[in-house]
């Protein structure tokens, strides 16, 4: 069976001493969470595309700091899909331009919010990568002097 490329993005904020998580509703407005996602344009890579669908389904301005590891495989209504995801960092907000709910959850909250089994496992092993991330660059901070 061919499977239909897309791209997300796990996107995160961090605030104090918390990393944030986004989720949003799906297309169909069911009582499920789930990462921004969809599929790739014409000519456009996995990594614009997640950075589209964060905008376009959330809001969310966004640099992509990693990829989230291997494509999930699974089918969404009749096509069966393989999206590759990314680790957004959100630097900014816009207006959406598709009618979702979206929210901001803790990394605990997540975890338990996230609808699918699979995307559970996917979170939970970005969020390493994500603290490393956000340690780096308190490092970086860190090291500054001024004269």
């Amino acid at each position: 069976m061919k499977r239909t490329p897309q791209a997300g993005g796990i996107v995160f904020r961090h605030r104090q001493e918390s990393v944030e998580i986004l989720l949003v509703s799906p297309r169909r407005g069911e009582a499920e969470w789930i990462f921004p996602k969809g599929h790739l344009e014409r000519r456009e890579t996995p990594a614009r595309a997640a950075l589209r669908e964060s905008r376009e389904e959330a809001g969310v301005l966004g640099r992509v700091v990693a990829s989230a590891g291997a494509p999930l495989q699974f089918v969404s209504g009749s096509e069966a899909v393989s999206v590759e995801y990314f680790l957004i960092e959100a630097v900014g907000e816009t207006t959406p331009t598709e009618a979702r709910r979206r929210q901001w959850f803790t990394a605990t909250e997540a975890l338990a919010a996230v609808t699918h089994a699979d995307a559970k496992v996917l979170l939970a092993r970005a969020l390493a990568s994500i603290q490393a991330h956000i340690a780096a660059q308190h490092r970086q901070l860190r090291g500054e002097s001024f004269e």
